[in-house]
């Protein structure tokens, strides 16, 4: 099903924000304009074989495993002249499925005004996306009103409000979702054609994914989504102000989604037809009072904050089902059959109560402190646990202000920096210190099924905050009339007391219990350098770079949990684990006797790994760390450069020393019935034997599902994330009529991406999730638009 659309988790350090950036000013009405059109493109997805090779490619894993061929010369030679499109197909089905537009456009529209006392923004927009595949789309309307008024001298008064609807479809299918399409794209292969002489489609597996795209199966979600800030200030004496506020974040998502029954041509049926409907609400509301008082004693300066604040957080889930229906052009639920029909609903809350301080002090404009202190409270936590507290404190020292430093020209700003501090974290499921019963758990008693309930999930009544603690180091400067500036800092964050689920004997009877039973440390360094020169009245530019160098380590899991991924003390969080790839078996000699995987027969060109303990068997023992998706080492850089009326942005990014889990129906031709790829022709044979891919196979026995480094691969990358060129018309005049500006531009998102070329080969991106071949394609978008101010 659609997801919901994201919603903050009100946890301490993740509370909702409300965007107040964009404010009215004092002065005649402003109108500012804009509208952009562009089109999406994958930056990546897989690329299917044509069909000729595709078809000696499963003929050769036949062959290697003593099976029949599928295909004759006769066949083949039909693949490749095309003669016979019917019963010699060439399918390319990402082609029809990423047959959508990409189109997409934005409008909108903004006032802003005010006088001195009362101070107004209002904006207006709509955004329209077509997906990349058919009948994706997303369409949003909203509408933003920000209101600043000045009562009196003591009272001023305001409102940050935002409206919108978002609608937003997809195909679906009998293959359950969007990303079960997805992955059947990828495993018909192009030997089966769309449709039968006849117009009537074929199907290959579960059906067919061009079938349910263009009989109209969709599932869609209508979000409507409120969210409103009132804030007040109140001036009792000089120095000492009440702040107050209420904010409020409503959504409300309809979501339904109706599947077609359907007759192929082969008298494959697929049904029966269904709807689903459901609805979900939240309410986040959070209100929040604070009381400061600021005060200059000579060179000394102080400001003393109290606060307290009261969040909830409200979701109401109702969901129906029926089968059946007399025609698929019905959708209303009353329609459907009442045989099989189901319907369900939750109710969830909970609270985070906050009380806080701040103070903050300052002597001469050079040496600076600042020291927090929370405690907050969170319902998710049993009544005793539930409370924890966080303090921080943070001092600095601005040498530049000292007497020494003043004969020192070149150093404008000179700060160093130093803090720690503890925050704490309770994103994990509500209800968890509670025995949970499950009911319509119905059993027999005599003759008859009775109403029965049962607890399924382990309580944790011991759960409590995690924590965070951190301390840093750093130091601002600014040198040569600040058009050079670094920016430095070393970090050394402590998280104990990690929410996760620690592993559990199989006769435990129940899924394992949340408990605070991990912890991690991260450590390393950032840098930010940044130039900035006006080299003339009509030339400037900018150079921002920076770099940073992060180690993750695993400092305490209790009973180590072990499969494709390793949570271990002494290595990184979540490390991929497995065997180590050494080569392909070469000769029968190595066949023989070089260490096997246990219960796996291997052949020549087949993949080997390292028999680490040297007792002769390939088996868990020899498993070790072969690297982590988290990245050692990230980077960006930006440039601006603004020449007369025109003005362009650069921005890219990376990481490195990362790593990846390519999935093995990624890696392997007709692993799981997927299908082969321009990449799978770089494979073993007697004639090939330092190819880069093994030997094909067709069947699951080999030791291709075994993770190893083969398939762990670097995905260290620098993409070009922004580009935009922009040019600026000012004091345009239209007859009597006078624009203060008018500018155009075009910009290109996810332009080019550097990668190891297997990424690339295989359709596989490097920011996509680990495993992942069933997710909506990262896109690179191109974008032209206007802004008019008047």
């Amino acid at each position: 099903m659609l997801l919901p659309l994201p919603f903050t988790d009100p946890v301490l350090q993740n509370g909702v924000i409300i965007i107040t950036t964009k404010r009215g000013k004092v002065g005649d009405v402003k109108i500012k304009v804009q509208r952009v059109c562009g089109w999406q493109d994958p930056v990546n997805h897989q690329m299917a074989q044509f069909m000729y090779e595709y078809a000696k490619l499963l003929n050769e894993g036949l062959k290697n495993e003593g099976a029949t061929p599928r295909y004759s010369e006769e066949d083949l030679e039909k693949f490749r002249d095309g003669s016979d499109p019917v019963g010699h197909p060439n399918t390319d089905w990402n082609a029809l499925f990423f047959a959508g537009s990409g189109f997409q456009q934005s409008h909108s529209i903004d006032f802003s005004g005010g006088n001195a006392k009362t101070r107004y923004f209002l904006s207006v927009g709509y955004l329209d996306q077509k997906g990349v595949v058919k009948k994706m789309a997303n369409d949003r309307y909203n509408i933003r009103f920000n209101l600043d008024s000045r009562v009196s001298d003591m009272l001023s008064v305001g409102l940050n409000s935002s409206l919108s609807r978002q609608i937003r479809t997809e195909p679906s299918g009998f293959a359950s979702n969007f990303g079960s399409i997805l992955i059947h794209v990828n495993r018909v292969p192009p030997t089966e054609p769309v449709k039968y002489p006849d117009g009537t489609y074929t199907h290959y597996f579960e059906g067919a994914p061009v079938a349910w795209i263009d009989e109209g199966d969709v599932e869609k979600g209508v979000s409507s989504h409120v969210q409103t800030t009132a804030f007040a200030e109140l001036t009792i004496i000089e120095g000492l102000k009440l702040n107050g506020s209420f904010g409020v974040d409503y959504n409300n998502l309809d979501q339904y989604r109706h599947l077609t029954d359907f007759l192929y041509g082969d008298g494959f049926y697929q049904g029966p037809n269904s709807v689903t409907n459901s609805l979900n609400q939240s309410m986040y509301t959070k209100p929040q009072l604070l009381l400061t008082y600021g005060k200059d004693f000579n060179r000394s300066k102080f400001n003393i904050l109290l606060g307290t604040s009261h969040e909830s957080y409200t979701v109401k889930g109702i969901s129906a089902y029926r089968k059946d229906f007399p025609s698929n052009d019905l959708i209303g639920l009353s329609a459907g059959s009442l045989v099989g029909m189901s319907n369900s609903g939750s109710i969830i809350e909970n609270t985070v109560i906050s009380h806080f301080g701040r103070l903050n002090y300052s002597f001469d404009n050079r040496y600076l402190l600042e020291m927090n202190l929370r405690n907050d409270g969170s319902s998710k936590f049993a009544q005793d646990k539930r409370w924890g507290w966080f303090p921080s404190v943070s001092a600095g020292w601005r040498i530049s202000e000292e007497e020494f430093m003043k004969d020192i020209q070149f150093i404008n700003d000179f700060k160093l920096r130093a803090s720690y501090g503890v925050v704490g974290n309770n994103a994990t499921d509500d209800y968890q210190y509670i025995n949970k019963i499950s009911l319509g758990l119905n059993y027999p008693f005599g003759q008859t099924i009775v109403s029965g309930a049962a607890q399924t999930e382990s309580s944790s009544p011991d759960l409590k905050w995690e924590m965070a603690s951190s301390y840093d180091f750093g130091f601002d400067i600014s040198l040569f009339n600040n058009q050079l500036s670094l920016t430095a800092d070393y970090y050394n964050r402590y998280t104990d007391n990690i929410l996760i689920r620690v592993p559990v004997s199989s006769i435990y009877g129940l899924p394992a219990p949340v408990t605070n039973g991990g912890a991690m440390r991260n450590k390393g360094f950032e840098l930010r350098l940044n130039h900035r020169n006006q080299v003339s009245h009509q030339l400037s530019y900018s150079i921002t770079g920076n770099f940073g160098i992060n180690k993750n380590e695993t400092v305490k899991f209790p009973n180590p949990s072990v499969g494709s991924k390793i949570y271990m003390e002494g290595v990184s969080w979540g490390a991929f684990y497995g065997y180590e790839y050494t080569g392909l078996y070469q000769t029968d000699d190595q066949v023989t006797k070089a260490p096997k995987v246990v219960g796996a027969p291997v052949q020549k060109g087949d993949l080997m790994f390292k028999d680490q303990n040297d007792d002769g068997v390939i088996n868990g023992d020899d498993r070790i760390v072969l690297g982590s998706d988290i990245p050692r080492v990230s980077y960006g850089l930006n440039l601006s450069l603004n020449y007369r009326n025109f003005d362009l942005l650069i921005f890219g990014a990376g990481v490195a020393g990362v790593k990846q889990l390519l999935a093995n129906n990624i890696l392997f031709p007709f692993i799981n019935g997927y299908k082969a790829m321009e990449a799978d022709l770089d494979r073993w044979t007697p004639e090939t034997p330092n190819a880069r891919n093994p030997i094909i196979h067709v069947s699951q026995t080999h030791n291709y599902s075994t993770i190893s480094s083969f398939m762990v691969r670097n995905s260290s990358y620098l993409r070009l994330r922004d580009m935009q060129i922009g040019y600026t018309f000012r004091e345009v005049g239209f007859g009597k009529h006078r624009l203060n500006q008018i500018r155009i531009f075009l910009s290109g998102h996810n332009l080019v991406t550097f990668m190891d070329r297997e990424f690339g080969n295989r359709g596989f991106d490097p920011e996509a999730p680990t495993g992942a071949n069933s997710t909506y394609p990262i896109v690179k978008t191109f974008t032209g638009g206007i802004n008019i101010n008047f």
